[in-house]
């Protein structure tokens, strides 16, 4: 996040004695991906692929199963994950605690706080170790520490009880001998009136909970049910299945009672998550889920914040969309606790109803809350539709619209692919239009996850004609074949893929397990989350370009380039001039601008104030001398100069007044940069910015098939293909039949079945925040106003005339 993070934890260590087991959804699985955590807790919990549900009837040797049912509620199409898994809590602390250790963040175990005080710029935290007591002041502070939070007493937020049930229900931890057929699942055992509900875990541990009823225990609600009584209970229930308990670890007692905190945050500086801000029933099922998605939430937007590339506005957003997710979790949490109790809130009310439709349709009806995707409610960062919504608008029609979709959300009437959704992991093509470009008659190389490439589109001709044709229609471009053929054949003498990150090499690979000849054949096909940017604090453009054979649609993404281009763009304030906003010269720096400037730099004075002019030079240039050069084109727009193209390295000149190599060459540059240090001197200011520095990264996906993605590329100019995609063409895909433009709700073309050009923005937490669909200029600047209201730094001329001061050493 670039500051410094410190955790305190008044226990002395993790406590073995006290570790309930958790459920991690699809959603937070993808989330632990992110920091490889995933596989590390498959190897040490359970995977959940469906909630079974028995109903027994009877007891003794007149004990039957009288009903069996499979519920796919973790099955998605927004994760990689169709399950969930079930994992101790100490394991996954220690899993964390050891990756933050490798990131340089350390627990301070045996540190109280005792004290918080507010100061203006900051926050003042008295903490206390066994030895001594000291102060710490932060910017930020967030309270992770529990129902009894300290943070949440001195802030004085009240924690309201959502729910107060008197039901009291018994989780027993234990490892056990038995013949029951779901003892490695996740399954609701129902008898007469009782319910279990088990979650098998490995090494023969169960964990079952149930309900106290006085019926069966012919004890008050008040009393404590003796272990001994709750085995004989358990069998009693699961018969005629047996069960043996060898050993019992725990023995827990809980109540279904919700309680959430009025506020979550205050003065964009203190914040709750987790068991601080809420308490969720049933016991590590959902509460795990929701702490995990709110720290995620937040730590994005403080990121942004604290690095100056993002207004404190966005800060503001996390109290709306933690309610957001709590009103769903606890939608979510009321469908378990009436399968605990064997009750459903509509019981007996329909014609045709029964408690196992009834449970059924609970399940159903709850399965995004149970996955994690929850959608987020409208606001600052989630947009409906910036086509019919202004931001800036009082009309009446655009707050009726935004009514009518948060009514919809109500009604849990979103469809994927809207905005507040989880970005759906729709299916590309396994390759892209470079790796067309790189062997248009060969055959297309396989992902590494497969052996067998089972596309059915047309492959391209074979013929030595189509390659004639293209190479003479390069030569026709100024400077391209110089810039074209060399790269071209460096890149297949040396096996450059820029798709296939994978080395290939001559020897064969025998499977080693049947688990690896299973990977070995899954199906050729890329998915598209797995193709977005890995940074966490990027925000994805997907490009929806339809057909590329549709001279309307290559008219907009022209458009769109060059509207990128422009200085008053959403790309050229917040990605190429962010220094600006927090920016510090290093001495690396300052010894790059007196080079930089004694070789390639003049400065003059002019009718607008000083001005420096970078003349590029024609020779190469190596990649810290670029770097150089574009810090100093930074520093000449400080200050007011006529206005001139941002792409031009010579004032005064259009970017499409100059030669341009037939593709990006910043692409090449990504695909030489482990052997070559050198760069060619003409390219373009837009570059791929698809790394984890950069704040936007950009993905095309096209409807064309393979064969009209090879005339496209053989029929035309470099510079216009240059012109349509300008981040290269490893960032342009393939839909999988049309796949991708169907989930996500692509524009189509009047009284035809192609589709608009139309750009989904994704957010760092991986949500849809905003779409937009391309007709003009308007809808250009709409997707620059949406970017402007939460990325925008407050303008503050005292602290900017510091930073210019601290800048030129004044």
């Amino acid at each position: 996040m670039g500051c410094s993070i410190r955790i305190i934890d008044k226990k002395n260590a993790l406590d073995p004695y006290d570790n309930p087991n958790y459920i991690w959804s699809p959603r937070s699985l993808q989330l632990l991906q992110a920091f490889d955590l995933t596989s590390m807790l498959v190897e040490r919990g359970q995977r959940h692929w469906r909630l079974e549900t028995y109903t027994n009837k009877g007891y003794g040797s007149n004990a039957i199963t009288t009903d069996r049912r499979n519920h796919n509620v973790w099955e998605n199409e927004a994760t990689e994950f169709s399950w969930s898994l079930s994992c101790e809590c100490d394991r996954v602390c220690r899993a964390m605690i050891d990756t933050l250790q490798q990131r340089g963040v350390e627990i301070q175990y045996n540190h109280e706080l005792v004290d918080l005080e507010n100061d203006p710029t900051s926050a003042t935290a008295s903490i206390r170790t066994p030895t001594a007591s000291y102060d710490w002041k932060s910017q930020i502070v967030l309270g992770a520490d529990g129902g009894n939070s300290l943070v949440r007493q001195k802030l004085g937020i009240a924690y309201e009880r959502s729910r107060k049930s008197s039901a009291v229900f018994y989780t027993v931890e234990a490892t056990v001998s038995t013949n029951f057929p779901s003892a490695r699942s996740m399954s609701s055992v129902t008898k007469d009136e009782n319910t279990l509900f088990i979650v098998g875990h490995r090494n023969n541990k169960m964990y079952i909970s149930f309900e106290h009823r006085p019926k069966w225990s012919r004890l008050t609600i008040d009393d404590d049910v003796p272990l001994i009584l709750a085995q004989k209970h358990i069998k009693s229930v699961l018969d005629p299945y047996q069960i043996e308990f060898t050993q019992v670890h725990a023995y827990r007692r809980w109540s279904a009672n919700e309680r959430v905190c009025e506020e979550y945050a205050i003065d964009r500086k203190y914040f709750l998550a987790g068991g601080s801000a809420q308490t969720v029933s049933p016991e590590g099922l959902l509460g795990s889920d929701l702490g995990l998605e709110q720290v995620h939430n937040l730590c994005w937007k403080i990121a942004l914040v604290l690095k100056h590339r993002g207004s404190p506005q966005l800060l503001d957003t996390y109290a709306d969309e933690c309610q957001s997710k709590w009103a769903d979790t606890i939608s979510a949490s009321n469908a378990l606790i009436h399968l605990f109790t064997c009750k459903t809130p509509t019981s007996g009310t329909g014609l045709n109803s029964t408690p196992d439709r009834e449970l059924g349709y609970q399940l159903h009806r709850n399965k995004h809350g149970l996955i994690g995707e929850t959608p987020y409610h409208a606001n600052l960062v989630n947009v409906d539709t910036t086509s019919t919504i202004s931001f800036n608008s009082h009309n009446s029609s655009d707050t009726i619209q935004a009514a009518a979709a948060a009514t919809m959300r109500a009604q849990c009437k979103v469809h994927p692919g809207s905005p507040g959704t989880l970005a759906q992991n729709s299916k590309l093509k396994p390759y892209t239009l470079f790796s067309l470009l790189v062997s248009p008659s060969s055959k297309t190389p396989s992902p590494p996850s497969s052996t067998k490439n089972t596309s059915t589109d047309e492959r391209p001709p074979r013929s030595r004609s189509s390659k004639r044709r293209w190479r003479s229609r390069s030569n026709s471009a100024s400077g391209a074949s110089r810039f074209l053929v060399p790269f071209l054949g460096s890149i297949t003498k040396r096996h450059y893929d820029i798709p296939f990150t994978s080395t290939t090499t001559s020897n064969s690979v025998q499977p080693s397990s049947l688990a690896d000849r299973w990977r070995m054949i899954k199906t050729t096909h890329y998915r598209l989350v797995d193709r977005m940017l890995s940074g966490s604090f990027s925000f994805t453009l997907l490009v929806f370009a339809g057909s590329i054979a549709e001279r309307e649609n290559l008219a907009l993404l022209q458009r769109f380039r060059r509207h990128l281009e422009e200085p008053h763009s959403f790309y050229k304030r917040y990605e190429k001039l962010h220094y600006p906003f927090g920016y510090r010269v290093t001495e690396q720096h300052q010894q790059l601008q007196r080079s930089s400037s004694s070789s390639s730099s003049t400065q003059h004075r002019d009718s607008h104030g000083w001005r420096d002019t970078i003349r590029s030079s024609r020779s190469s240039t190596t990649t810290t001398s670029s770097s150089a050069a574009s810090f100093f084109r930074f520093s000449a727009s400080l200050f007011p100069s006529p206005p001139t193209s941002p792409v031009s390295s010579s004032a005064g000149r259009s970017s499409f007044d100059q030669p341009r190599p037939s593709l990006d060459t910043f692409t090449y540059r990504r695909a030489h940069s482990t052997c070559s240090t050198t760069t060619p001197a003409t390219s373009s200011t837009i570059n791929n910015n698809n790394d984890k520095g950069a704040l936007f990264s950009f993905l095309y996906i096209t409807t064309s098939t393979r064969t009209e993605v090879t005339k496209f590329l053989s029929d035309t100019k470099p510079s216009i293909v240059h012109a349509t995609f300008p981040f290269g063409l490893d960032t342009v895909y393939l839909d999988h039949d049309r796949d991708c433009h169907t989930t996500y709700r692509a524009a189509t073309l009047p009284a035809t079945n192609n589709h608009r050009p139309t750009i989904v923005v994704v957010r760092p937490d991986g949500y849809i925040s905003a779409r937009v669909e391309l007709h003009n200029d308007t809808d250009f600047e709409r997707l620059d106003q949406y970017f402007d209201s939460f990325l925008r730094p407050p303008i503050d001329m005292t602290s900017a005339a510091a930073m210019a001061a601290d800048f030129y050493e004044l």
